[in-house]
């Protein structure tokens, strides 16, 4: 059962931690300004991560004949991550990535403040989430 599983888990990962490493640890603002910068770095090596996720979600979609959207993206990709996390519960790089997923799943869900008008080209979607649209600006 889950539940007892991850209850395990949870004690027997304790067990797994470099207390070296844990004593260097970040606080979580240093911590969140890394998931925002690594956030920057992978937008300009990988482009605007709703159009990454549009590509990954149609991908899944025709792979497997189920309806995925973007927000489903970020929730798979953080299931992946954390599955990772059970293997090393450590990986700084994997804790990283489940923030940075989380932070634009927010952003799917609540909007970009950032973000300026729509284009043209981005109004008509067939996206779940409202307002999703202007996220990749």
């Amino acid at each position: 059962m889950m539940c007892g599983s991850l209850s395990t888990m949870q004690y027997d990962t304790y067990d797994r931690y470099d207390y070296d490493l844990l004593e260097k640890k970040m606080n979580r603002v240093q911590y969140l300004n890394k998931v925002s910068d690594t956030l920057n770095k992978r937008e300009l090596t990988y482009g605007k991560p709703i159009r990454n996720f549009k590509d990954i979600a149609k991908l899944w979609s025709g792979y497997k004949g189920v309806d995925f959207d973007v927000a489903d993206v970020c929730y798979m990709m953080m299931l992946l991550k954390i599955s990772r996390a059970k293997e090393d519960p450590t990986n700084e790089d994997t804790l990283v990535d489940i923030a940075g997923y989380s932070a634009l799943l927010t952003e799917l869900i609540y909007g970009n403040p950032n973000s300026s008008e729509l284009r043209k080209d981005q109004q008509n979607t067939d996206s779940k989430i409202e307002g999703l649209d202007s996220w990749d600006q």
